[in-house]
């Protein structure tokens, strides 16, 4: 594989769009995602934008999204290759319903 990510797929692919739309959507509270149980805080923009391409390939259920982080060239750029767990998205979707609905 290239090095620079930006060679790893072209220019016009999805998660290229997601990432760009995520970033006019960033949480305007703060630049990490609040983390309570000692993990990773992830920034927010990078997991509207996970969802955002997940959603948009009909993968729906965090278990796929998590998996799609380790099979999903897409979902590895998104995340900065960070292996993203189910119970991350689940709290994130969970915490955010209202934004991610609006």
């Amino acid at each position: 594989m290239p090095r620079d990510v930006r060679e790893w797929l072209p220019p016009e692919h999805l998660c290229w769009k997601a990432l760009d739309v995520s970033s006019c959507l960033t949480c305007r509270r703060s630049r990490t995602a609040t983390v309570t149980t000692g993990g990773v805080a992830y920034p927010p923009a990078r997991l509207i934008a996970l969802l955002l391409y997940c959603y948009s390939k009909g993968v729906r259920s965090s278990r796929r999204i998590e998996q799609a982080c380790w099979d999903d060239v897409g979902c590895r750029i998104i995340t900065a290759n960070w292996r993203v767990d189910h119970s991350t998205v689940a709290r994130f979707v969970r915490r955010h319903r209202a934004a991610l609905n609006s």
